[in-house]
């Protein structure tokens, strides 16, 4: 650019200065941004001056338009922060043992979750869960009977990890944090979302998929200090291959100890705890027909005592499902499913058979009551089950499953061996109100044998629930 000014002879014109100090005035009071202002000063400075010549170089105007589009452009920090959350209330009613009360038990319960995810790049994500689990009443009855405890007991961090995808470019992705981990149809590993809490892992967990197969490769901290050397973890793999359009295979093998040393008896200095849990799943659907074939094998070494020598571990897990779907239109679906957990015959040989169900979701496969598989666990189970399910309308699901409960291994009942444990009918209701508000209810009974009537003290039991849940 190139400007030539020629000045005027008067330096010091008092009429240009008195005008400068005007305009200065005007800037002061309105701000120096106001277009009127500006184009005063333009013209007393134009006014007085004989001659301005100016030269500039063109600028081409599609430039200038994508230099403008450039500079106008400001990152939102906020637009990679996502914040979701869920209320959830349950009411229940229930007389799942005869405890001699006149009224019968009641009691709400309230889960409010809020989730917070930030993803600063594409393949990063941090993810926070703040969960408060309570009882309605369960507050102190001693801060004006409850209702200034403000301690909030059960606020806790649900859920706290990061997620890198992608890594150094490829298939595998790494989940650090604590963090919720279900596996398969959680018949072993489950998040056990029906519980007011529900079930979470400080874990690491490596993932590797494509379109063929995904497998994760897990370590899990279940209880440990920073004093102690000591600690019981949960460390596996769980992998799925897909195969054959809709067939599918899962393969897996999960460890689990105890690492408190013992201190007496044949087996001082070894860990309490080391179990071996492997298996595989085979699923998949056919035309209107769809099955599912489970198996699972226990191995390894468990102190009974602490004095003892630790006893082997041996049991086993066998369930089958075969499904077939009635009618398209209402989602109509009914299936039989036998399901079989070992148990101890000889219960004094220093070999634990039964099996143990880890960390599964109970509550999906053995009735709602959830007296199984934890009575009598040492005797194993059977479930012979009828489930029937489909839509009623277009937002109301409905759902019915059928339970008969048998001992593997027959249990003292007077005299005499009994292995017959009694029925259960569950019995659900679920409605979708709309995208952000649902209605759940349901109702369960059962009808006991000898042996479970000298647990649950009744020949009946029944179970209620009704349940509202916003997301949001």
């Amino acid at each position: 650019m190139y400007v030539n000014f020629n000045v005027p002879e008067t330096m010091f014109d008092l009429s240009l200065f008195s005008t400068r100090c005007k305009c200065l005035a005007l800037l002061i009071v309105f701000g120096i941004s106001s277009p009127s202002v500006a184009q005063q000063l333009d013209y007393a400075e134009g006014s007085h001056q004989e001659t301005v010549v100016v030269k500039t170089q063109q600028t081409d105007s599609s430039e200038s338009e994508e230099a403008s589009e450039e500079t106008t452009e400001t990152p939102n920090p906020l637009a990679n922060l996502k914040i979701t959350g869920q209320i959830r209330h349950r009411s229940e009613m229930h007389e799942r043992f005869d405890v001699g009360a006149s009224d019968i038990p009641r009691f709400h319960l309230l889960r409010t979750r809020l989730n917070v995810s930030f993803q600063p790049v594409e393949d990063i994500v941090a993810f926070v869960q703040i969960q408060d689990s309570r009882l309605f009443g369960g507050q102190d009855p001693n801060l004006a009977r409850g209702t200034l405890d403000g301690s909030a007991d059960a606020l806790d961090f649900h859920q706290a990890f990061f997620k890198v995808s992608d890594l150094f470019d490829t298939n595998f992705s790494l989940k650090v944090g604590r963090q919720e981990l279900s596996y398969g149809n959680q018949r072993l590993i489950g998040a056990v979302g029906w519980h007011n809490v529900g079930r979470t892992f400080d874990a690491a967990v490596l993932t590797y998929e494509d379109r063929h197969r995904s497998i994760h490769v897990f370590t899990s901290q279940l209880v440990g200090t920073t004093a102690l050397p000591t600690s019981q973890n949960l460390h596996g793999i769980y992998s799925t291959f897909h195969y054959l359009w809709t067939h599918n295979i899962e393969v897996f093998a999960l460890i689990d100890n105890n690492r408190l040393e013992l201190t007496s008896g044949p087996d001082t200095g070894n860990d309490r705890l080391n179990r071996y849990t492997f298996g595989g799943t085979l699923f998949g659907k056919q035309g209107s027909a769809d099955y599912r074939i489970e198996l699972a094998n226990q191995r390894g070494d468990i102190a009974l005592t602490d004095s003892t020598a630790r006893a082997s571990i041996n049991g086993y897990l066998f369930s089958s499902e075969l499904g077939f779907k009635l009618f398209a239109p209402a989602n109509l679906r009914s299936s039989v499913i036998y399901t079989r957990l070992s148990g101890d015959s000889t219960p004094g040989d220093n070999t634990v058979r039964s099996f143990n169900t880890l960390f599964a979701t109970n509550h999906k496969f053995y009735g709602f009551l959830d007296y199984y598989p934890r009575s009598y666990n040492t005797n194993g189970l059977q479930n012979f089950a009828l489930r029937l399910s489909g839509n009623a309308g277009e937002r109301l699901k409905v759902n019915a499953d059928f339970h008969y409960f048998r001992l593997v291994e027959p249990a003292p009942l007077g005299n005499d061996m009994a292995s017959t444990l009694g029925k259960e009918v569950d019995l659900t209701f679920a409605l979708k109100y709309n995208s952000n508000f649902s209605i759940g209810s349901g109702v369960s009974f059962y009808m006991a044998d000898q042996l479970m009537e000298n647990i649950i003290g009744d020949s009946s039991a029944w179970w209620f629930y009704l349940t509202t849940q916003v997301n949001f």
